[in-house]
């Protein structure tokens, strides 16, 4: 049997490779390791799809949104000659986006619905496992991944406590583990499975001392159902009563154990100050956040800045469009919020309404963590949206005939 088939018939773990490789590749505490890293993932998807096939083509929803990543290169090009700051590294993203944009087209094209729920259920559950294997080893203090995973940002029991994982961000650390958790939400059919692994992620969110993901996990859950459900009178007089009072109920129960146990997660804590005085400001965390927005802006010195940036100098400005109009300008940032407006289009194509909603929930809410993250213009963010982008094209490319009759 040739390499061909024995490669495209193991479907699953090529859709599951490239994602996992991505969460779980070494993040050691080394400067520059980026270099490294990154280059490897573009690596691993061209292997790949040059052993499963070497007949290399796209169909033309994926050509407009690869024409959305070359016109912001464009910009990038542009805006570093005016700036006499060339970087191969802002350029290298949306290489690397094209290349996971292309991996997730080309790996699903001719594979039914189920075959990708499936491996995408999969990736979850390995995901989340390995996330609460590497987290409970920091939370002890022991550094048995410490070579692999850089612990610069973890606190263990009995300080102040904080995990990350194989992610070395608490930040991003919860949303791969909140995004892995809607991917069991929307394809687990077993209620079991699903309220483990609920318990699971949300409890390695609250580990992870990250307030903003902790606070938008249980919004996402809802977003997701209100789309999803059949708007049927047990839907309003039933369903929504019901996640009104779960809402309350977590929120009160959050209040009572940060009152009790907020000794130990004083960076939870700090979430009180929010609860009783209603004002962001009163968080440590958010009044640096607008130091470092001032700070940035404060180098905006002319119209040419506003229009093309700095030329990618700012390097870290814990806000997406700051981020974007700083580096790049105004023309970069009105680009990338169209093409994932296209984006947005893309999904809403689908029949699945599981699937569209994967789409739907993943960019809305980058768009609100875009407030205090790079998000959709930085490194890690986009890479699982490109992905997921390039399995709904496969699924448009086949005008949605692997759809079941009925929604599962």
């Amino acid at each position: 049997m040739s390499l061909t088939s024995n490669v495209r018939g193991d479907f699953s773990k090529l859709l599951v490779a490239l994602p996992l490789f991505f969460i779980i590749m070494p993040r050691p505490n080394v400067s520059g390791i980026q270099f490294l890293t990154y280059p490897a993932i573009a690596f691993l998807a061209i292997v790949i799809i040059l052993a499963v096939s070497n007949d290399i083509n796209i169909n033309r929803n994926g050509f407009y949104v690869f024409l959305f990543l070359y016109l912001t290169s464009i910009v990038m090009l542009l805006s570093m000659f005016f700036n006499s700051n060339f970087s191969i590294d802002s350029l290298s993203r949306p290489v690397l986006f094209s290349v996971v944009l292309y991996y997730g087209f080309f790996i699903t094209k001719n594979q039914n619905m189920e075959s990708i729920k499936s491996s995408l259920l999969k990736l979850a559950y390995i995901v989340i496992i390995i996330q609460l294997i590497v987290g409970l080893t920091q939370l002890i203090g022991s550094e048995l991944f410490a070579p692999l995973y850089s612990m610069e940002k973890t606190r263990s029991w009995g300080s102040i406590v904080r995990i990350t994982g194989t992610l070395t961000n608490p930040n991003f650390f919860s949303w791969i583990l909140i995004q892995m958790f809607v991917l069991i939400w929307l394809f687990e059919k077993r209620k079991t499975k699903k309220s483990l692994f609920f318990v699971i992620v949300a409890s390695l969110v609250f580990l992870s001392g990250s307030r903003s993901m902790l606070l938008i996990f249980p919004f996402i859950l809802l977003f997701i159902e209100v789309i999803v459900t059949k708007k049927s009178a047990s839907f309003f007089f039933i369903k929504v009563p019901l996640y009104g009072a779960l809402l309350f109920t977590s929120y009160k129960f959050v209040i009572w154990f940060l009152n009790v146990f907020g000794s130990n997660f004083r960076y939870m804590r700090q979430l009180l100050l929010i609860f009783e005085s209603g004002d962001l400001n009163r968080l440590n965390s958010f009044d640096h956040r607008q130091f470092m927005w001032e700070r940035e802006l404060s180098k905006m010195n002319s119209w040419i800045d506003w229009i093309l940036g700095l030329g990618g100098q700012v390097q870290k400005a814990d806000n997406d469009y700051i981020f974007a109009v700083t580096n790049f300008g105004i023309i970069y940032m009105i680009l990338y919020f169209f093409m994932y407006l296209l984006i947005l289009f893309l999904f809403s194509k689908l029949k699945n309404k599981k699937f569209k909603v994967l789409g739907y929930q993943y960019i809305v809410f980058s768009l609100v963590l875009g407030y205090q993250v790079e998000t959709l213009n930085g490194w890690n963010y986009p890479v699982l949206i490109m992905l997921y982008t390039g399995i709904a094209i496969s699924i448009m490319l086949n005008k949605n005939s692997f759809e079941l009759s009925k929604e599962l």
